[in-house]
């Protein structure tokens, strides 16, 4: 029981330290909250552990494996490769920019692009974001410039710089499609693999048919992003 403890306490202290390392060097939202809070409880309840109930600590235990089993869900499905490569749009969502400059998530998402381009040369990518917060330009722009250091053609981007949402994202990429191609294209759809499933489900809603592409997720936000996603994700249930 004291091993247990501790670890669950060094636990807590690492997440509150990373909690504090990436608000420092990304844009704060409410998946600091999140962490912030799982990581108290769990030194809250290492130090109180052994004076809980036992059915109290069981329930508690059972009750951690609900977002465990979703985080689990997210990764595997995130990491199942649906394209096939001859898609003709691509779709990549946004994900913040720190000034001009895209952050380690969307930088991802862009590499995974080139990435999926060398294979498909002939593919349009769309590029989704708009101008947010502490922002200089919009993320599409940041988006199309990073893509076309990496050697992307410029006239095979599409700039979406209004969405401000994963919704917006993926309503105004689907007026461009209704614009500029038939009804039966093809079109995959790139972001981070923590994100990918509730992407396809909200570009679903929207009648886009779609073949997700998950990148991977820096090591040092995984939890963060993960927590923050759970709550989406059981919100896109319950609502």
């Amino acid at each position: 029981m004291f091993r247990k403890s501790l670890i669950l306490l060094i636990l807590g202290v690492l997440l509150i330290a990373n909690t504090i390392y990436l608000l420092l060097t990304s844009n704060p939202h409410m998946g600091h909250v999140f962490q912030f809070i799982v990581a108290l409880s769990l030194i809250i309840y290492s130090i109180f552990n052994e004076k809980i109930d036992k059915k109290i600590r069981i329930l508690i235990n059972l009750f951690s494996l609900l977002p465990l089993g979703i985080m689990a869900f997210l990764f595997i499905y995130g990491n199942h490769q649906q394209v096939d490569f001859q898609e003709e749009v691509v779709i990549v969502l946004g994900a913040g920019l720190r000034g001009s400059e895209v952050t380690p998530h969307l930088s991802r998402r862009l590499d995974r692009t080139v990435d999926y381009f060398r294979k498909n040369p002939h593919v349009y990518i769309i590029v989704c974001g708009g101008l947010g917060e502490r922002q200089l330009i919009t993320e599409a722009e940041a988006m199309e410039s990073y893509l076309i250091s990496k050697g992307i053609p410029p006239s095979r981007i599409i700039r979406e710089p209004y969405s401000t949402s994963t919704y917006e994202n993926l309503l105004y990429a689907k007026e461009i499609l209704r614009e500029n191609f038939s009804e039966e294209v093809r079109v995959a759809l790139i972001s981070n693999d923590f994100h990918i499933y509730r992407a396809t489900a909200l570009a679903e809603s929207l009648g886009l048919d779609v073949y997700p592409l998950g990148a991977s997720t820096p090591l040092s936000s995984w939890v963060l992003n993960y927590l923050r996603e759970t709550i989406a994700v059981l919100r896109l249930w319950i609502f």
